[in-house]
């Protein structure tokens, strides 16, 4: 018992560094994997090779039929799931003195709420169509964005009522 106890002192320190030594190695692993993750290009089905909403690639191209005129229309590039963070959006609307934003687009639970929200902190009255808004996020998700726009935000309906009520 005596020796075992001996025993079990001294080799303790070498049990516990082999642990330690096992944790590096699973901790490195999965730093390589990281960066094998990190360096892999995004796979876009309907366009092999293409960048994922990276600008002037395919899948950041303004759909052709939403295209309207090209020397009037005012472009902003955005960087981040707001399209006010970083970007002249609030300036340029300052400036031609909008008061109120539509909103429409792409990702209705991030990108549409996310800067709907950030237009709302700005000042901004804000109306988001709902028919004009798409995800590829389950419905629940929507439905919140939708909630929360209702409840915090502004206000939501459909782009045949604001046609109907600017008649």
């Amino acid at each position: 018992s005596a020796f075992l106890s001996y025993a079990n002192q001294y080799t303790k320190p070498f049990n516990e560094i082999s642990g330690v030594v096992t944790e590096l190695q699973n901790a490195l692993a999965c730093a390589g994997r990281v960066f094998e993750l990190i360096e892999e290009r995004p796979q876009v089905p309907d366009a092999p090779g293409a960048r994922v909403l990276e600008k002037d690639s395919w899948a950041a191209a303004i759909h052709q039929d939403l295209v309207q005129d090209r020397e009037r229309d005012i472009y902003v590039d955005k960087h981040r799931i707001s399209g006010f963070w970083d970007t002249p959006l609030d300036s340029i609307l300052r400036n031609l003195g909008i008061r109120t934003i539509l909103f429409a687009g792409c990702n209705t639970d991030q990108c549409v709420l996310m800067t709907l929200a950030d237009a709302n902190f700005l000042g901004y009255g804000c109306v988001m169509l709902t028919d004009c808004c798409t995800t590829t996020s389950p419905d629940f998700c929507t439905q919140a964005a939708r909630w929360e726009v209702e409840q915090c935000y502004g206000w939501t309906t459909t782009s045949s009522q604001v046609l109907e009520a600017l008649r």
